[in-house]
């Protein structure tokens, strides 16, 4: 298979191709990311779902589905998965700095301040932006 072959690629995980080279979650999170990368959201978002269903203790899978929420614009649902990313693993910025930007969409200006803040504290340069500019 030549590499960025998408289609084979495709094809060949969800054949069971490379089970055995990789977990299955951790193939799901490589599809549900290359999906992701191409825009296609439901995709993406069936792929995190097979790893999250499998692995639920996961906070990638976690962590992806949520995007593909964020993509598909449900926004109750990119919560939910995001706020089981960080539960899994609070060390993880970017789902802070995501969780955030969907705590301002929703008008909850404090929750946003408040994953802003831990964003930042863990390293995360564009929510110390974000946040200067909410103060």
């Amino acid at each position: 298979m030549e590499r960025g072959d998408v289609e084979n690629a495709k094809a060949a995980y969800w054949n069971g191709d490379f089970a055995s080279i990789y977990g299955n979650e951790e193939l799901n999170c490589h599809l549900g990311n290359l999906e992701l990368s191409k825009k296609n959201y439901k995709d993406a978002l069936d792929a995190f779902r097979k790893g999250y269903v499998n692995h639920p203790d996961v906070a990638e899978v976690w962590f992806g589905a949520g995007m593909a929420y964020v993509g598909l614009k449900d926004r109750v649902e990119a919560m939910a998965a995001l706020t089981k990313a960080i539960e899994l693993d609070q060390s993880n910025p970017e789902a802070y700095y995501q969780r955030a930007l969907l705590h301002l969409k929703n008008k909850n200006t404090e929750e946003a301040m408040h994953d802003l803040q831990t964003a930042s504290d863990l390293g995360l340069v564009e929510a110390k932006k974000r946040l200067g500019n909410l103060k």
